[in-house]
Order: C-alpha cells, then structure tokens, then sequence
C-alpha cells in the first residue's frame, strides 16, 4: 500500500472512531426485594441476574444484597460532521441502541 493509501486509511479509521465513540452510561435506583429477588415496574429480577430489554432499551441487574437495581442505558453516540444517529434494531439492549452512521466511512 502507498503513502496515499495509508493516509487514506488512517484518516477513515480515525473518522469511524469519532463517529462511534461513546461512554456507556450506569445508574442504579433503590428497588424492593423479595424472596432474594429485585422487584421493579412489575418484573421480577434474581439476585445478580440481569435483564436486557427492548423497551426501554436498558439492561437491569439486581443487587439484592444492597437492596438496588443498576441500570446500563445505551451509550451517548458523538458523531463529527457528516454524521447521524440511526434507530437500533429491534433487539435486547444493547442491539437495541441507536447507532452512528458517518458519510464515507
């Protein structure tokens, strides 16, 4: 590969990493356990078990022992110029999260 071709590749590579940077984001929320199990909106959780869902596209994992539910949201997307936000699929977090769509890469 030529000088050229190297510089292209480097600055595509570079550019798909702007475009798909993001920081994965992690709160947790008291929850009322019972029989060992985290019970939130209804749903029953394990101790340690985590749920990925599809609406809200979130992860839960139980935390009986500290009476509390941690929950994993899909990460910010930071996108350059030329790019946008895409829907995710219809899947279980994380399939589910929007994804970052950059021209020309």
């Amino acid at each position: 590969m030529g000088t050229t071709g190297a510089a292209f590749l480097a600055s595509t590579l570079c550019i798909a990493l702007l475009c798909n940077a993001s920081s994965a984001k992690t709160t947790s929320l008291p929850t009322q356990v019972v029989d060992g199990a985290c019970v939130h909106s209804g749903i029953r959780i394990t101790d340690g078990e985590t749920r990925h869902s599809t609406q809200p596209c979130e992860a839960w994992t139980c935390m009986a022992a500290d009476n509390k539910l941690v929950i994993e949201v899909c990460p910010q997307k930071l996108g350059g110029k030329g790019c946008k936000l895409a829907a995710g699929a219809v899947e279980p977090f994380p399939g589910c999260c929007p994804t970052m769509m950059c021209a020309g890469v």
